[in-house]
């Protein structure tokens, strides 16, 4: 089943199961006044051979319980989608 802007007209009927542990998520546009001190970040990019990364995608989250996940998931990636850089808390 193709997924992504090479899809073309082409529908699947897929029954998807949750419970009450199912987590949702939603992408918004945001602005950098987002990012504040308490929020978890986790960005893609390419990186340099010192290690700096040049980030093509960035995402911040609500923390749950002080702890953040460790990754993103974007379009035509799964939850555990390739080439997740690290993630951790915003520090100021």
């Amino acid at each position: 089943m193709p997924i992504g802007p090479d899809a073309g007209d082409e529908t699947t009927e897929v029954t998807v199961t949750v419970g009450d542990d199912t987590d949702y998520t939603a992408t918004v546009d945001a602005d950098p006044d987002a990012v504040v001190t308490g929020v978890c970040l986790s960005a893609q990019g390419e990186t340099d051979d010192t290690g700096a990364m040049a980030a093509s995608t960035i995402a911040v989250s609500e923390s749950s319980d002080g702890e953040c996940s460790a990754g993103m998931a974007g379009p035509g990636m799964g939850a555990r989608g390739g080439g997740v850089a690290p993630s951790g808390q915003a520090t100021s």
